[in-house]
């Protein structure tokens, strides 16, 4: 598993988040957090295929409400592997 990059689209209000999966053994899930470390959304939570991915968040919280403009953290697992990393909805 690989994290390639996030990147806002500050026209659009979303966050593009791209990685590579190099086995599909292990569920993958890429979650989203606040500053205070609070699960806000979960994007993805299921066995995906090796390869590249892009996952798109659309800047809402689980229960489908907008979140303000702000650092955000995602994370990705795969297995034992866990990257977190920071991003910026705006």
């Amino acid at each position: 598993m690989r994290v390639h990059w996030s990147m806002p689209e500050p026209i659009e209000n979303w966050i593009n988040i791209l990685f590579f999966s190099k086995t599909e053994k292990y569920k993958t899930k890429v979650q989203i957090y606040n500053f205070d470390n609070e699960l806000i959304k979960t994007i993805l939570n299921e066995k995906i295929k090796s390869g590249e991915h892009n996952m798109k968040w659309d800047g809402t919280d689980n229960s489908g409400n907008k979140v303000l403009n702000g650092i955000y953290y995602y994370q990705i697992t795969n297995g034992s592997y866990i990257s977190p990393k920071r991003t910026l909805l705006l």
